[in-house]
C-alpha cells in the first residue's frame, strides 16, 4: 500500500537550515507564483491557505524556474559520519531521485543541493531538492472509515471542504487506485498529507532507504487500502 510520509522522524533525521540565500529566492517566488497560481487555476479556494514555504517549499505542484547554480544546505546535527539518503522531507540522495525518475520520467523538478556537514566539509555525494508535481484528492470517503468532511466556512464556500478524523475508532483511508495509478509520491490536499507510492516504499525498504520516517501515532493509527 501507499505511505505517509511522517514528521515524527524517528530515523533521527539530521537537522539543518536552508541558506538565507535559498529563502532569498524561493519565499518570494512561491508567493508570486501561488497567487497567480490560485487566481488563474486553481477552482478550489480553501487551496493552500497560508504557510506555503513553512512545511513543504515544493511540494505542492507549483513548477519553479530553474536556478543557475546548487542550493547550499547546512546539516546542524547528524547521527553518524555519512548523510543518509532522506535528509529533508523533499532533500534526498541521487539513488531516490533516480528511482522517482524511473516511475514518473519527467514529472517532478529537482534541484541540486550542495551539502555542508557539521564539521564545515562539503558533501561529495550529490543531493537533490525535490519539487512535487502531484497534488490529488485521492481519498474515497464512502469507503473509508473514521473520517467525514469538514467544511472550514461552510456558508461561505458550501462545496468546499477536508478530511478529518473522528473520535469513534482508528482511520481507515480508501484511496482510488485510478487516481494514484503510475504515480510515485504525491500530496493530498484535502489530508494534507504527502504519500509514496507502494512501488517508492517498496523500493525503500528492499534498498535500505535511512531518514524518511512514514507517519505513526499512537492513538490513532491510520490503516491505508487501495480501492
Amino acid at each position: 500500500m501507499a505511505r505517509i510520509l511522517g514528521t515524527d522522524y524517528f530515523e533521527q533525521r539530521p537537522e539543518g537550515v536552508w541558506s538565507q540565500e535559498f529563502h532569498e529566492w524561493c519565499d518570494p517566488i512561491a508567493r508570486r507564483i501561488y497567487d497567480e497560481e490560485r487566481d488563474r487555476e486553481r477552482t478550489d479556494p480553501l487551496y493552500l491557505r497560508g504557510g506555503l514555504t513553512d512545511r513543504y517549499p515544493m511540494g505542492h505542484g507549483i513548477r519553479f524556474p530553474d536556478h543557475p547554480t546548487p542550493f547550499k544546505y547546512r546539516v546542524t546535527k547528524m547521527h553518524g559520519n555519512v548523510p543518509p539518503d532522506f535528509v529533508a522531507a523533499q532533500l534526498f540522495s541521487e539513488r531516490v531521485k533516480a528511482k522517482i525518475e524511473a516511475i514518473e520520467p519527467g514529472v517532478h523538478q529537482f534541484f541540486p543541493v550542495e551539502l555542508e556537514l557539521p564539521d564545515g566539509s562539503i558533501c561529495s555525494d550529490p543531493y537533490w531538492l525535490c519539487g512535487n508535481m502531484n497534488v490529488l484528492d485521492a481519498l474515497i470517503l464512502a469507503k473509508s472509515e473514521h473520517m467525514y468532511a469538514k467544511y472550514p466556512n461552510k456558508e461561505k464556500f458550501p462545496n468546499y471542504y477536508r478530511y478529518e478524523y473522528n473520535a469513534n475508532g482508528n482511520p481507515v483511508w480508501a484511496l482510488n487506485r485510478e487516481v494514484i495509478a503510475g504515480k510515485s509520491l504525491w500530496l493530498d490536499y484535502k489530508l494534507s498529507k504527502m504519500f509514496f507510492s507502494q512501488e517508492l516504499s517498496k523500493w525503500m525498504d528492499t534498498k535500505g532507504i535511512k531518514g524518511w520516517e512514514e507517519s505513526r501515532s499512537a492513538t490513532q493509527p491510520i490503516t491505508i487500502i487501495e480501492v
